[in-house]
């Protein structure tokens, strides 16, 4: 089935020049499951994301009106999975695993006009898990049960000619990574952790002046480091709510905080 609790999806944002060197990797974004809702009647789970900024410029819809890092919500019924996204009350189709070699689909895809076609149907291993995977003739993004599309779990676009495409980096359900991209460029055991406490807020990710944290119960140390493990920032934060100013200290870059 579709993973509908304790799921996170890291989508991987590439930006490139012509031709597709010289690429950067912007991210990888969180999207990740929270608690029910009730929509027209229907039960649906709420997908919230780490920066609701780059779900709306990618959506097509022009307000500002996003209510903070709700994305919309999704269900499953009979091997479909539907999606209402946070600016309509209509749903979409987001992924169809009963689909057959020929068959069409137009799925939402982030903004996108698309329409795939089916070009083959395999069953393949993924973290010792057997799962049907659907191919298409266009040959960008295949989708995989259980886990989304490797083009990630919202956008399913070409690579267009503005050097833009993205990557399902990692696919985490309840803590464990159940899918890594063989073409990304983000370590996914960067993400693996041993417990998570779901009251601790990071945001914003990315950041470019300063984060944001909330949710720590007592006073804390934090550290940032390099993918080296060099030390390049160190504080001494205090529970509940804390800014901590990065402009002077890191460039652009992966870093970790620990803390």
């Amino acid at each position: 089935p579709f993973p509908l609790e304790n799921t996170s999806w890291f989508n991987g944002h590439y930006q490139c020049d012509d031709w597709y060197e010289n690429c950067f990797l912007h991210g990888p974004y969180e999207f990740y499951t929270s608690d029910d809702t009730l929509i027209n009647g229907i039960t649906m789970t709420k997908i919230l994301t780490s920066h609701p900024f780059e779900f709306w410029l990618w959506s097509g819809d022009l307000s500002f009106d996003q209510p903070n890092n709700y994305v919309g919500a999704i269900r499953e019924e009979d091997n479909r999975v539907y999606f209402i996204p946070w600016f309509q009350e209509t749903e979409e189709l987001l992924f169809d695993f009963t689909l057959q070699v020929g068959e069409t689909v137009a799925p939402y895809a982030g903004g996108w006009d698309v329409t795939l076609e089916v070009a083959d149907v395999s069953y393949e291993e993924f973290d010792g898990v057997m799962r049907k995977v659907i191919y298409f003739e266009q040959g960008y993004n295949r989708w995989i049960e259980g886990i989304g599309s490797d083009r990630g779990i919202f956008y399913q676009n070409l690579p267009n000619l503005s050097g833009y495409y993205t990557y399902q980096e990692c696919v985490r359900i309840y803590g464990e990574i159940v899918f890594s991209h063989e073409e990304g460029e983000f370590n996914c055991t960067l993400l693996s952790t041993d417990e998570t406490t779901e009251d601790l807020r990071f945001f914003p990710n990315p950041a470019s002046d300063y984060f944001n944290i909330e949710g720590i119960q007592e006073n804390a140390n934090l550290q940032i480091r390099d993918l080296q493990g060099r030390l390049i920032q160190r504080e001494r934060i205090s529970g509940g709510y804390t800014r901590i100013n990065i402009v002077e200290e890191l460039r652009s870059g992966n870093y970790l905080v620990h803390i």
